[in-house]
């Protein structure tokens, strides 16, 4: 088990098949390992990191138990994309926010916006976990795009946390503080 802020991350002893769409869009099968995440209070859910068969990998909720509500919306949607970088893997950390409908969408937050979402230091807590370079796509990917201010992360294959910990970070507690849009 991890904590990560108010949330504990803990491996489920069950791994699952899973055939569908990768982050970048294509059909794969892949195998998904299961974490319960929760806040030893109301919020509880069942996350799934899948490591497909093209290298790509992602992560996303599949079960809200008793939690709120709200976390429907992050119940199969809004998963985190973790695309590979040369011998790496790259991230890059937007942030859940509902909307009026109830209905979260990803934005693309400052890093005081991602750390008042999360409720800790969002980068220093990557790297403690792993990833290697936090910083702007620009600076990680020498991007030069209209995407370059994005947040993200560098971390090594074997930092295999990383993603979690992303995902408990820009999902899971904005959408426990009920962070609006």
């Amino acid at each position: 088990m991890i904590e990560v802020g108010a949330f504990s991350i803990t491996p489920l002893q069950r791994l699952v098949d899973i055939d569908g769409e990768t982050p970048d869009g294509q059909a794969s099968s892949g195998r998904g390992r299961l974490y319960d995440v929760s806040d030893g209070g109301e919020s509880r859910l069942t996350v799934r990191d899948t490591s497909w068969a093209n290298g790509e990998r992602d992560v996303v909720a599949t079960e809200r138990h008793d939690s709120p509500q709200r976390f429907d919306t992050l119940v199969a949607r809004l998963r985190l994309a973790v695309l590979p970088h040369g011998s790496a893997f790259y991230l890059e950390l937007r942030q859940a926010r509902l909307k009026a409908n109830g209905r979260a969408n990803l934005f693309v937050p400052d890093e005081q916006a991602l750390d008042a979402g999360a409720g800790i230091a969002v980068l220093r807590e990557l790297e403690q976990h792993g990833a290697t370079r936090v910083g702007t796509r620009e600076t990680l990917l020498d991007d030069t795009d209209r995407t370059r201010t994005r947040l993200g992360a560098v971390f090594p294959r074997e930092a295999e946390l990383v993603p979690l910990v992303a995902y408990v970070c820009t999902r899971v507690a904005p959408v426990a503080q009920s962070l609006q849009a």
